[in-house]
């Protein structure tokens, strides 16, 4: 059994340094995620307000406020489609060039051997850490 000791970081170093590289794209994908979180509330609060406006015995319905209230909710409903398309592609943006990033390194860290030094893993395993869905995709979907 190896060991890899020599260049280990750790986890909460590795996921500052992935955000701080590509910033502004964690930015999006974490604003664009305060917003999914933000915008469920709302289409709730309109259906109780519907509901209540029209349980109400000795309230006025006009039915141009119900409806107004139906247009505010498909409105919001739309938001939060286009809300969710960009949390998806800054978020899979920021995957991918972080991801790309950390091949590029690792890559540069083996061809910096010397010629005389063997890897530490065996060839098969340093190819596998170079797949997106396995290593480099557990670490790049822990920030986001």
């Amino acid at each position: 059994m190896t060991s890899i000791s020599q260049s280990t970081i750790p986890t909460w170093k590795l996921t500052a340094l992935m955000i701080q590289n590509q910033w502004k794209v964690y930015t999006l994908h974490f604003l664009f995620a305060l917003l999914i979180f933000a915008e469920q509330l709302a289409p709730g609060l309109i259906v109780k307000a519907i509901f209540d406006r029209l349980s109400d015995q000795g309230a006025q319905n006009d039915v141009t406020v119900l409806w107004g209230m139906i247009a505010l909710y498909l409105g919001i409903e739309l938001a939060r489609l286009f809300v969710a398309v960009g949390y998806e592609y800054y978020g899979m943006t920021f995957r991918l060039l972080v991801s790309s990033l950390l091949r590029i390194n690792l890559l540069a860290s083996i061809l910096r051997r010397r010629s005389d030094q063997p890897l530490p893993v065996s060839s098969g395993e340093a190819l596998n850490r170079f797949r997106h869905y396995e290593d480099m995709g557990e670490v790049t979907d822990f920030p986001t």
